[in-house]
């Protein structure tokens, strides 16, 4: 059996997804076998197991929760620089 990594949605449902180069690429829409092989070759070593594991979630459900979660996480961030210039201004 293939390795794999286990992760939980937040809605409960339990997914598994590849956990070796090959099977990570193997899972991958074939369009992008190209641009995954130029990204985990030139990845440096710190970098590798994060590249990785993006790869890895692409085609899972995981992929789109993780986005979801990003693009919150990155209003929230511009609210709060907002807000602070606003004070800033009015000082």
């Amino acid at each position: 059996m293939a390795a794999t990594f286990t992760t939980h949605l937040l809605n409960g449902d339990e997914i598994r997804y590849p956990a070796s180069i090959n099977g990570i690429r193997a899972a991958l829409p074939d369009e992008f076998h190209e641009k995954f092989d130029e990204e985990v070759g030139n990845a440096h070593a710190r970098d590798l197991l994060l590249v990785l594991h993006r790869w890895a979630l692409m085609p899972t459900p995981a992929w789109d929760e993780d986005i979801t979660k990003v693009d919150a996480l990155r209003e929230e961030e511009r609210l709060l620089v907002e807000a602070r210039e606003q004070e800033a201004d009015s000082e």
